[in-house]
């Protein structure tokens, strides 16, 4: 296995060790890729790979998608890289009062899913994007690309190597180069299964960076009525769009596309919509009773637990093979943890037990909790909880939980998961997330 550098990833380093150098005798098994989703677990088992378009050839290279962990990482960490250096363009006064004055186009139907597309994810996955596209029409979906993502595809399509790097430009710069290609050639098209951002749809004209790529998903979310994906392998930028109650996908290894469009559609089917809302209000009204409103209550409830259970249990699974990864780093391979056995809080449970000495003992140490606490955890503290009362104990239990797995953690990390915490409570005590 290739032992990757302790820093940040920069175009170079992707170069060095992803692309193939016969004369450097370069394993070929490192340029093997995959995907996966990690916030809301939208997996499956399906998993395709690919290499490495060959230095000259790009333009007839077939898409690429990753099933390397460091690789993803290594590609999130480049566009992060160009995402600091990037200049600020400040909008003047009278472009703003210019841009609000467009009226709006005719707009997709508010029934329709919005996965909005993060660079990372794009360079990364553009087949599993290319999937969903095809799909679009199935499973009633649009992909989004932010104004943001084709302004950055732009620079990194154009990074600048030295001459000794010439042969081997085939990577972040080919990677964005064919993303470019395939959002061009659907904009062109007109497809109505790939849209780009207009200006006028942003919330905070100032907002800027990844900051941009949440407004884009509030835009579509608020203002559009849409049920909206990011799609993104920014751990710090699908925390703060959980916060804002957006769903999110990330890397994880066997990740599918009709996975992800079959979860997703599950999703937006359980939502309650205005309509429906409506609907039940005006059935309220003209048959009052007892029932209707309980029948309203209870459905209300419903949505509540099973939305705060899937945000928890998508945060503990991504916690827990965080955890893993930190502490093992490459010799995790040489355990019998696998990661694609950890698809719910029971299983969750069964790891931390399995690794409680070694692991996960030194992240709960600050609490009474001890080893044979996860062997057998309550029925009630890894399903959807039924009552207000499981629910209260579920959200209690878990936040602690993820507090101690976030140990180790930067301070912006820990303080968006005290955002969420707050939530999740508050959504306990109100009935409204």
């Amino acid at each position: 296995m290739t032992k990757l550098p302790d820093k940040k990833y920069t175009i170079e380093d992707i170069e060095r060790i992803f692309i193939r150098r016969p004369s450097d005798g370069g394993d070929p098994g490192a340029l093997q890729y995959s995907r996966e989703p990690t916030a809301t677990r939208l997996s499956g088992e399906d998993q395709c790979t690919s290499s490495l378009p060959a230095p000259g050839i790009d333009d007839d290279a077939p898409m690429i998608d990753m099933s390397n962990e460091s690789g993803v990482q290594m590609v999130s960490e480049a566009v992060a890289s160009q995402r600091d250096h990037e200049p600020h363009q400040e909008i003047e006064g009278e472009d703003l009062m210019e841009l609000d004055s467009i009226p709006p186009a005719a707009e997709t139907s508010s029934s329709t899913t919005a996965f909005v597309v993060d660079t990372n994810f794009i360079i990364s996955h553009l087949d599993i994007l290319e999937s969903l596209r095809s799909s679009s029409s199935q499973f009633n979906h649009q992909i989004i690309i932010p104004r943001t993502v084709i302004h950055e595809l732009d620079g990194l399509k154009n990074s600048n190597h030295s001459s000794s790097q010439v042969t081997s430009k085939g990577a972040i710069s080919a990677l964005a180069r064919k993303a470019n290609d395939w959002i061009y050639s659907n904009l062109a098209n007109v497809a109505q299964d790939v849209m780009g951002q207009r200006l006028n749809q942003r919330l905070d004209y100032e907002s800027r960076k990844d900051d941009s790529i949440l407004d884009c998903c509030l835009f579509f979310k608020e203002r559009l009525h849409r049920f909206v994906i990011l799609m993104s392998n920014d751990k710090n930028l699908c925390m703060k769009a959980l916060t804002e109650g957006v769903l999110t996908v990330s890397f994880r290894r066997g990740m599918s596309a009709d996975s992800i469009a079959q979860k997703a559609y599950e999703e937006k089917a359980f939502s309650f919509s205005p309509n429906e809302h409506a609907a039940c209000h005006k059935e309220a009204a003209s048959h009052p009773s007892k029932q209707v409103g309980a029948a309203v209550q209870s459905s209300s409830f419903e949505k509540i637990a099973l939305t705060i259970r899937r945000e928890i249990e998508s945060l503990v699974l991504s916690a827990i093979d965080f955890v893993m990864r930190a502490e093992y780093g490459d010799d995790l391979d040489l355990t019998d943890y696998n990661e694609q056995k950890l698809t719910d809080l029971k299983s969750g449970c069964h790891y931390i037990f399995k690794f409680w000495l070694s692991v996960f003992a030194e992240y709960f140490s600050t609490g009474d909790t001890r080893k044979q606490d996860w062997k057998n955890v309550p029925s009630n503290l890894v399903s959807t909880p039924s009552t207000v009362s499981d629910l209260e104990k579920f959200v209690q239990y878990w936040v602690f939980a993820l507090h101690c797995l976030y140990k180790k953690r930067d301070d912006q990390q820990k303080n968006a998961l005290q955002i969420l915490s707050r939530r999740w409570s508050n959504g306990v005590r109100s009935g409204v997330l």
